[in-house]
């Protein structure tokens, strides 16, 4: 595998959606690749073997500090624990507190065997609540009436016996199609 990286610092996320939830939240505080690059791990389950292969680039020598997003899903415990453990194949410490960097040391295992890299889990959307980014993100909006309706329709959803894979995204998703300028993602 070749890769290079744009940054020194990099923000490792979940998919897709994500990288470009985060990648127009730096837009919008004007910073750039070459600031924080945001590379997703494509699936929980592979970051492990993930973060593995890519420590193991030579452009990783380049790296200085790195934070892992995840989302709690149904245990923020759980979620954590298992990006400390994917973390604990790479680093010597993991880094073990919620949002706080902590430097670490790659494995004997990496090619570049001792070099010193700054790095942080987040769980979303709180180390202490279940659910995700959509979550978090549902919170910060204020418009009761819009989203009376929009819990409406879950109601009607939910009595027509419609599953809902993702609440959290189809509640934001329907909320952001009521906007001026409704657009794909999250």
């Amino acid at each position: 595998m070749q890769r290079s990286f744009e940054s020194t610092r990099l923000l490792f996320v979940k998919g897709d959606d994500d990288k470009a939830f985060y990648n127009g939240l730096k837009s919008g505080l004007e910073l750039s690749n070459s600031d924080i690059e945001v590379i997703p791990y494509n699936g929980k389950d592979k970051l492990r073997s993930w973060l593995k292969a890519h420590s193991e680039l030579s452009a990783f020598e380049r790296v200085n500090a790195l934070a892992v997003v995840r989302d709690a899903d149904i245990s923020p415990d759980n979620s954590h624990a298992s990006v400390r453990g994917a973390l604990g194949t790479i680093f010597d410490p993991a880094p073990s507190a919620h949002m706080e960097f902590q430097e670490s040391t790659l494995r004997s295992e990496s090619p570049l065997q001792g070099q010193k890299i700054s790095s942080t889990i987040l769980i979303l959307p709180g180390r202490s609540r279940q659910g995700e980014l959509q979550d978090l993100l549902l919170d910060a909006i204020d418009d009761e009436a819009t989203m009376a309706c929009v819990n409406e329709y879950m109601k009607c959803l939910e009595s027509k016996n419609i599953p809902i894979q993702k609440p959290a995204k189809t509640r934001l998703q329907s909320y952001l199609a009521t906007r001026e300028k409704a657009e794909a993602g999250l």
